[in-house]
């Protein structure tokens, strides 16, 4: 998707498609997010991967920061 296509239009529709309603506030916010994870997409889809590259048998999260 193009960052630049990524607008309060594009993000109200979206939301209409997913059947939520956004406060006019709100919007900027998610324009704000939906480019961020554009971006964070974009550069996770441009790392190379091989044809015989295998998925990870099991995923495993990592534990919670302890505070401190």
């Amino acid at each position: 998707m193009d960052i630049s296509s990524i607008d309060d239009s594009h993000v109200r529709q979206a939301a209409r498609g997913v059947g939520l309603d956004l406060a006019p506030e709100q919007v900027a916010g998610v324009v704000m997010y939906f480019k961020m994870i554009a971006g964070m997409a974009a550069a996770v889809n441009e790392f190379p991967l091989e044809a015989e590259a295998e998925h990870a048998a099991v995923f495993t999260p990592c534990s919670k920061p302890m505070p401190g």
